[in-house]
């Protein structure tokens, strides 16, 4: 299917921004956000039901250049000499690392689902750690 949607300059400036920041082509940014909502109302929505392509879309790291970015500013945080701009993109870079692991965390119940297996011996399996405060 073929959208076209105007964008106003400042929801344009914002794609262009996540679209390079995440390495992929504006498209790819856009795509990515409506995976991201729909994941959002329902993790297991339109997830694969091949064992195989959910343990390597699991294994799938981030990009480098996002994780080194997130690192950086990490410790400029730590630091407390964040400008304002490195503070919204920290944010930003954190949202993008949240919804890639909730996305990694739906596939394996989705695998786990689909294999009658434990979740949480899959989740150990690929290395995540449910997150209990």
């Amino acid at each position: 299917m073929t959208l076209q949607v105007d964008l106003n300059p400042e929801q344009e400036l914002w794609l262009r921004q996540t679209a390079a920041r995440a390495g992929v082509d504006q498209r790819t940014a856009i795509l990515e956000v409506l995976d991201r909502q729909r994941a959002a109302e329902d993790p297991l929505a339109g997830l694969s039901d091949d064992a195989q392509q959910l343990r390597e879309e699991i294994s799938r790291p981030l990009p480098a250049e996002l994780h080194d970015r997130y690192c950086r500013l990490s410790k400029r945080c730590q630091n407390e000499t964040l400008t304002t701009g490195e503070h919204r993109e920290l944010i930003e870079l954190i949202d993008i690392i949240e919804t890639h692991h909730a996305a990694r965390v739906a596939r394996v119940l989705k695998l786990a689902r689909l294999q009658g297996a434990e979740f949480d011996d899959l989740m150990q399996q690929f290395g995540l750690q449910r997150e209990i405060h």
